[in-house]
């Protein structure tokens, strides 16, 4: 890593009945959190909208299906599983 680059880190939305979903929209609206990485989450897009929506919490992030296709910079970024496996494919 380069020096005062962010390191990526990658965090599951774990059971979309749990808390997980709200406690990383709370995490995230933290600035300072924010700061500390590339936030990438990983989990179901229409559990994030809900729970941000009932949170009433701006959190930017690119809902993408393929991480490769998020590039905007100063956004997070939540890989949508959308109930399907997001694990890496098996070479």
């Amino acid at each position: 890593m380069k020096p005062g680059s962010k390191p990526t880190i990658a965090i599951s939305m774990g059971d979309p009945a749990g808390i997980g979903p709200e406690i990383i929209v709370k995490a995230l609206a933290d600035t300072d959190v924010a700061a500390m990485a590339n936030w990438v989450i990983v989990g179901d897009g229409d559990i994030w909208r809900k729970t941000v929506a009932h949170s009433r919490t701006v959190v930017p992030i690119d809902i993408v299906s393929n991480v490769s296709h998020a590039a905007s910079p100063g956004r997070f970024v939540l890989l949508d599983c959308g109930g399907n496996d997001c694990s890496p494919p098996q070479t």
